[in-house]
């Protein structure tokens, strides 16, 4: 396993003991324990944030890692739903106990939670892959999914992986739907905004509107705008292109404003134009950790 033994220390291999999966007890009851084969793992921004000594909650020394593509090794008492090998104070190093992350642990070859923080998924599935949705696709395409109602407007700031599943959910009718980029990250993988196109288009948003963004110096990755276009998005803009201020854009282009808008990129100024392009009364979420 990969231990984080302190705050803004490298993380360490070592020879992890993982105990028997045991029966569950605390605030989930008596659900069971479940011991985990990890095959794949992502890595999440905000386990650098918590490796930083950033996170006000994070405790050391802890295996991170909470984005995990496994197999079920073994099943605890009062566990019925995932019979071993389905696809889906454990943890000491030289008689040291180490903290779990999250619950899941998932920098380690083997870790072991409680059943109600593991998803059963197809076994034909593949995990390498899988592990992606722990985490940044299921963030976006939630936070649309819960609220946008069809025929709604809609602008994502920041195309990663949750931004453009954001999109996905398609708001079962939303009039529009504006997709902004962000930053030069890799257009073949589905990072923090791409979740939440996704989300908005399931959902039929009339109007996607993807807004792509210029963060820490970076170039607009405007290359985002074709993936965003396939999830869903109805237009793309690169506020590079416009005169003044993209929410004074999307104001004008929307007639006072949006129904909904999603900041997807952790940065105060954006945060700021996202709220401030919704039309007044209502309209803003913010989906990602300041500060990472």
């Amino acid at each position: 396993a990969a231990v984080a033994w302190a705050a803004g220390k490298p993380l360490e291999i070592e020879t992890v003991e993982v105990a028997s999966p045991q029966v569950g007890s605390g605030a989930f009851g008596a659900d069971g324990e479940v011991r985990l084969k990890v095959l794949y793992t992502g890595v999440c921004h905000t386990d650098a944030y918590t490796l930083s000594g950033a996170d006000p909650e994070g405790v050391f020394p802890s295996i991170l890692g909470h984005e995990g593509g496994c197999v079920v090794e073994s099943v605890g008492e009062g566990v019925t739903a995932l019979p071993p090998l389905d696809a889906a104070e454990a943890l000491v190093v030289a008689g040291k106990p180490i903290y779990h992350y999250m619950g899941c642990s998932t920098f380690s070859e083997y870790t072991v939670t409680l059943e109600i923080s593991i998803a059963k998924i197809n076994p034909q599935a593949d995990l390498s892959k899988v592990c992606l949705l722990g985490c940044g696709v299921t963030t976006g395409y939630g936070a649309a999914l819960r609220n946008v109602e069809p025929g709604s407007s809609v602008a994502v700031f920041g195309l990663g992986g949750v931004g453009l599943s954001v999109i996905q959910v398609r708001c079962a009718g939303a009039r529009a739907l504006f997709a902004f980029a962000c930053g030069r990250a890799d257009p073949n993988i589905l990072p923090a905004s791409l979740t939440l196109l996704q989300g908005a288009a399931a959902k039929n948003a009339a109007k996607i509107i993807g807004v792509g963004l210029c963060y820490r110096g970076e170039d607009i990755n405007t290359r985002k705008f074709d993936i965003a276009r396939k999830l869903g998005a109805t237009e793309c803009i690169n506020p590079k292109d416009c005169d003044k201020p993209i929410q004074q854009v999307l104001i004008d282009k929307l007639d006072g404003g949006l129904d909904y808008t999603f900041e997807c990129v952790g940065n105060p100024d954006v945060m700021r134009a996202a709220l401030e392009s919704c039309h007044k009364g209502w309209g803003v979420s913010v989906s990602e950790f300041h500060g990472l």
